[in-house]
């Protein structure tokens, strides 16, 4: 039997670390840059761990 194939799409969005978190990028900088204030594309530039909730959902399309 095959190996089970990752999901391309979530290969490209989630990061995995040394020690097994799950890292995405915030959501809310894709365009329109201009009407948000700086702050808050500061704030949003960094990664920010996935949630435990979903954490076994993410897993499963990764391996």
């Amino acid at each position: 039997m095959p190996r089970a194939m990752a999901k391309k799409s979530y290969t490209k969005r989630v990061r995995v670390t040394k020690t097994g978190k799950l890292l995405r990028r915030k959501k809310g900088l894709g365009h329109s840059k201009t009407k948000k204030n700086q702050k808050l594309i500061k704030n949003n530039r960094s990664m920010t761990s996935i949630s435990g909730a979903d954490r076994s959902n993410v897993n499963a399309y990764l391996n």
